[in-house]
């Protein structure tokens, strides 16, 4: 078995990994769309954790930045990495996690994640967490997670330690269409002896299965009350153009906000625009400018603010990447007025199979050399090969021209359940259900730009992938 030292965290935990943990449990999918959940996810980082936040959606309602929940913080279900007939996967054993200590400028434990079980479709269905304290572990909280045919995660249970025994604290459900894509969550809470609604999402879909309505309601008295309603639009590529927030004031929906992005020719998003709607007007609130190389991954973003009158910068963040297009590093700057001033730097490294193994960052003082803080963790994993090597099942699959023009034909004889075909940035450009055995299926992905895609090619509760270059 192979056993490799990792390390990641990100900054948004670095104080109190146990109430991200409670948060996250409670409401991180709440307000923040979180659509199909399989877990055959590529571990390449070409669109940095911090570089969309949540302004973009994956056509299938999961966000496509890297890092925007729990799983992708820490990476706890399978990932893949692609060698020709085969597929590797990573399969997490145990995380541990470090805080700087300002005191003694070194790394001091904080957290880790042991006991992490896993199905045979690599789903993780349970681990636990244990908080650093003074000289011993102790335990914290527990996850539990289930799975339906499809391996889309149908439940998530958190329970905290007594003391001396595990306690349900909350659970959420999902339910999912046809299409696999998440149409409910509902989260609940345990009061002592049965599970009580708090929240719930609901979310529909075109034809394209980009989600179009995202609708957030709580429990109160015995019935659910609208919350927060988000409604998205999309051009001919399923790029998200626009998006509307409206809350809920007891009687009628009142607008809030609004959102505008624009893309390149290779779908990368350039430009993003949020105004605040009021006394009847739209006005400025902040926006973003981001630029890329010639392999499409984002090298810079510009955040800037609206002052009533003209733009002026906040923030931008760096990106240098390594010659498998992982990212290297993120470089914080923030605007003092006449110049920019670092203040965060995040460092990444990635194994032979482009799985991610460490990641760390730290805050300098006002530019200075002083670090004010700073989180890691390192990550015990080891790889397999996946469907018996993958050898009797990707010899009967043919992915053809590669090189390409962009025109493609996959076939196979195989029962293939569905396809879907992903660029570098993880975006779902493709998705069919229809999968004609009998057949050649041919796809256009020349609207989509030159570059690296991803065909993902599921049979049964198997998946294979094949790259395919589009020059």
């Amino acid at each position: 078995m192979k056993t490799i030292k990792v390390i990641q965290k990100n900054a948004s935990i670095q104080q109190s990994f146990l109430k991200v943990i409670l948060f996250c449990a409670i409401t991180a999918f709440t307000l923040t769309s979180f659509g199909q959940n399989k877990q055959f996810l590529p571990d390449r980082a070409h669109s940095p954790s911090n570089s969309l936040d949540n302004i973009q959606r994956h056509r299938d309602g999961k966000q496509k930045t890297p890092g925007t929940s729990f799983d992708e913080y820490f990476r706890l279900d399978a990932n893949q990495s692609d060698h020709g007939q085969s597929l590797v996967i990573q399969i997490v054993d145990s995380i541990y996690t470090w805080q700087w200590d300002t005191i003694s400028n070194a790394w001091i434990n904080d957290t880790r994640a042991i006991d992490m079980v896993h199905d045979l479709n690599n789903n993780t269905v349970s681990y636990i967490v244990q908080h650093w304290s003074i000289s011993v572990w102790e335990n914290s909280v527990k996850y539990i997670f289930a799975y339906d045919s499809s391996n889309n995660r149908i439940n998530w249970t958190y329970k905290n330690w007594s003391g001396s025994d595990w306690v349900n604290a909350s659970q959420t459900n999902y339910t999912y269409d046809g299409n696999n894509n998440l149409i409910n969550d509902v989260k609940q809470t345990w009061n002592g002896s049965v599970w009580v609604n708090f929240f719930q999402s609901l979310y529909t879909y075109d034809a394209g299965n980009n989600m179009t309505v995202s609708l957030s309601q709580f429990w109160d008295n015995g019935a659910w009350a609208n919350s927060i309603k988000f409604s998205y639009t999309y051009d001919a590529h399923n790029n998200e153009l626009t998006s509307l927030r409206e809350d809920w004031n007891g009687t009628s929906w009142v607008t809030k906000t609004q959102t505008a992005s624009t893309y390149d020719i290779n779908k990368n998003l350039t430009h993003y625009l949020s105004q605040n709607w009021l006394a009847g007007a739209w006005v400025n609130a902040n926006q973003r400018t981001y630029t890329y190389d010639v392999n499409n991954n984002m090298i810079s973003q510009l955040r800037q603010v609206w002052t009533g009158t003209a733009w002026i910068n906040y923030l931008q963040i760096i990106y240098t990447y390594d010659h498998n297009n992982n990212v290297l590093s993120a470089s914080n700057q923030t605007w003092n007025g006449g110049a920019w001033i670092s203040y965060q730097q995040s460092a990444y490294t990635y194994d032979a199979n482009n799985f991610r193994k460490s990641y760390a960052y730290k805050y300098w003082d006002n530019g200075s050399a002083t670090v004010t803080g700073g989180d890691s963790a390192y990550y015990y994993f080891h790889t397999i090969l996946g469907i018996e090597d993958m050898t009797s099942f990707g010899e009967q699959i043919n992915v053809y021209p590669n090189p390409g023009n962009g025109k493609i034909t996959v076939s196979s004889n195989l029962d293939i359940s569905y396809l879907e075909i992903y660029n570098i940035l993880g975006e779902r450009v493709h998705c069919d259900f229809t999968f004609n055995p009998k057949t050649s299926n041919a796809f256009d992905l020349s609207g989509h730009g030159k570059g690296v895609y991803l065909v993902k090619i599921y049979y049964g509760t198997h998946m294979i992938t094949r790259k395919i270059i589009v020059r």
